[in-house]
C-alpha cells in the first residue's frame, strides 16, 4: 500500500512539473536580456516558458510576447509589432557564436601552433635540401680528383640538378601553406 502511494506521488509531482516564464527581450539597440517581467518600451519580445523534464534538464518552448507601445505610441503601431513577430519566430536565427567559438579556436591555433609548425617545417626541409647538396658537392669534387670517375660527375651534376629543382618546388608549396595559413589569421584577426 505505501509502495503505491509513493508510486503515485512519484507521477503527480512528474507530471506537474515547474514550468518558468521568461521574457526574452529585443531593445531598439538591438541588446538582448531575459528578464522576468513582460518587455516593456517599443522593443520585441517573445516568452519563453521552461518546463523541467523527467531528465532533469529544461525544455524552452519559445511564444512571441506583445510589446507594449511607448508612451505617445499610436494604436496603429501594436498591430503593425504583432504582426511582424510571427514572421520573426518563423524565420530561422542567425547562431551567434560566444566568446570561444570557432573562430577564437581556429584564430588560437594559427597563432599559437599551426602557423609555427608549417614554418618549421619549411625551415627543416630548407636546411635538409642544404645539407643534401653539400654533400653532393663533396661527392662531385670528390669525383673531380678522380679522373677515373669521370662519367660520375656529369651524374652528380644532373642529380644535383633534379635535387635542387624538387628542393625549390617543395619549399614553394610549404612557403604557400605558411602564406595561407597567415592570411587566413590576418582575416580571423579583423573580426
Amino acid at each position: 500500500m505505501i509502495r503505491q502511494l509513493f508510486l503515485g506521488t512519484a507521477a503527480c509531482l512528474a507530471l506537474a512539473a515547474p514550468a518558468w516564464a521568461i521574457n526574452k527581450c529585443t531593445g531598439p539597440d538591438g541588446k538582448v536580456s531575459f528578464q522576468d517581467a513582460p518587455c516593456a518600451g517599443a522593443g520585441k519580445g517573445e516568452k519563453i516558458e521552461v518546463r523541467l523534464s523527467s531528465s532533469g534538464i529544461g525544455t524552452a518552448a519559445a511564444a512571441p510576447a506583445a510589446a507594449t507601445p511607448a508612451s505617445g505610441a499610436s494604436a496603429a503601431a501594436p498591430a503593425a509589432g504583432a504582426a511582424s513577430a510571427p514572421a520573426a519566430a518563423t524565420a530561422p536565427l542567425a547562431r551567434k557564436e560566444g566568446a570561444f567559438g570557432e573562430t577564437w579556436r581556429r584564430k588560437t591555433d594559427l597563432e599559437q601552433r599551426l602557423i609555427r609548425e608549417a614554418r618549421g617545417t619549411l625551415n627543416t626541409h630548407q636546411q635538409r635540401c642544404t645539407a643534401e647538396q653539400r654533400e653532393r658537392a663533396a661527392r662531385r669534387t670528390q669525383a673531380r680528383t678522380n679522373t677515373a670517375v669521370a662519367t660520375s660527375e656529369q651524374a652528380l651534376a644532373s642529380e644535383m640538378q633534379a635535387a635542387t629543382a624538387a628542393c625549390e618546388m617543395r619549399s614553394r608549396e610549404l612557403q604557400a601553406n605558411v602564406d595561407a595559413l597567415e592570411k587566413e589569421l590576418k582575416e580571423l584577426s579583423k573580426k
